[in-house]
């Protein structure tokens, strides 16, 4: 019984002078069709194969050639797919100010609806936003609208005043926006 190793030899050494990639070696037993286990490559390039014979009492031993036609496997680089989604992330600012006693100091709340009146429970908020020369900014990293929930939004923002300002309430749909997300799946 004489021994049939094949390897492939690669990716891309077109010599076959490094080590083999993989080895696999069949007993073999008369004249008949040996395959090889399989081999899944790690890397995508060029893959020779050389099958060889270690001969026996009978028959000498040969063996392929790198290179040989039909003895080589190229494997190409796999597809590559990217799913994107948008998401839009609300943010709003507000000045005060105000004919005497300086800036107004203090905080600002702000609320975002989806209701056309303000009505119901807001889908965002943020209180107690520090008010900076006049100015408070929100910084919403929680609420985003989606292809799901796109819409038209509208901010309220409440000042509860200092010690010289007197609170004030902007009016609903005093800022208004339009979020429409397209997700790929309309034409």
């Amino acid at each position: 019984m004489a021994r049939s190793p094949s390897r492939p030899d690669g990716p891309d050494d077109a010599n076959c002078s490094g080590t083999a990639a993989f080895t696999s070696t069949k007993t073999v037993s008369g004249p008949a069709n040996y395959t090889s286990d399989s081999f899944t490559p790690t890397a995508v390039g060029t893959y020779r194969w050389i099958a060889s014979y270690s001969g026996d009492a009978k028959n000498l031993a040969v063996s392929g050639e790198c290179g040989d036609p039909n003895e080589s496997s190229v494997v190409g680089k796999a597809p590559s797919t990217i799913s994107t989604a948008q998401e839009l992330f609300p943010q709003d600012s507000a000045t005060l100010s105000a004919n005497a006693g300086g800036t107004p100091t203090g905080t600002v709340n702000f609320y975002l609806f989806a209701t056309s009146d303000c009505s119901g429970d807001p889908v965002y908020t943020e209180e107690n936003v520090n008010l900076s020369n006049g100015t408070a900014n929100t910084n919403n990293t929680e609420f985003s609208v989606d292809a799901a929930n796109d819409g038209d939004y509208k901010w309220v923002v409440e000042y509860g005043g200092d010690d010289t300002h007197d609170g004030v309430t902007s009016e609903c749909g005093k800022e208004t926006f339009t979020a429409t997300i397209d997700d790929g799946t309309t034409n």
